[in-house]
């Protein structure tokens, strides 16, 4: 809980700031043998969603493991886009 305490803001600052010009921004990651990988922001993005809810799912598969109830990967109704009205 630290560690999501500390990164939070950031990590919030940076989501709510995204838009459609970032889709294609280039991002460039440096790898162990010294290159680096170029890839685009959007991409990024859409393997850490899909990153996380792999965890949500392997929090849900322990859970049943141990008798309790799993947790949900419902990302619904979580604020996580505010509808125009």
């Amino acid at each position: 809980m630290e560690l999501d305490a500390e990164f939070r803001p950031e990590v919030e600052t940076f989501v709510y700031a995204w838009d459609d010009s970032m889709e294609t921004r280039i991002f460039r990651d440096p790898q162990p043998d010294g290159s680096v990988a170029v890839d685009a922001w959007g991409e990024v993005m859409r393997h850490m969603i899909a990153h996380q809810i792999h965890h949500l799912g392997q929090l849900s598969v322990w859970a049943r493991e141990i008798g309790k109830r799993p947790v949900s990967a419902n990302f619904i109704g979580k604020s996580l886009i505010k509808p125009e009205e």
